[in-house]
């Protein structure tokens, strides 16, 4: 049984993946960071990297949190942040 649910995960996973990549419009400046927990791992030391050396004025770079959380200090320094 725990095949069946593994395999269903990755169906649904994949399926959301396709029709996401097929109804969003691709924007090629753009770059998101997710991770979990919320800004941590890689995602958090490219991120961080990338902004230190400038990425962020050629590129629109996000890191995806989830709401009502309290927000590092370095992703409140960003102009127009909506976190707390």
């Amino acid at each position: 049984m725990g095949k069946i649910i593994k395999l269903f995960k990755s169906w649904f996973v994949d399926m959301v993946c396709f029709v996401l990549r097929h109804t969003t419009k691709i924007h090629d400046n753009r770059i998101v960071f997710h991770s979990r927990p919320d800004f941590s791992d890689n995602a958090k030391a490219l991120y961080k990297y990338m902004m230190a050396n400038g990425y962020d004025k050629k590129y629109d770079i996000y890191f995806a949190v989830e709401p009502n959380l309290k927000y590092s200090p370095e992703l409140n320094k960003r102009k127009g942040n909506r976190g707390a």
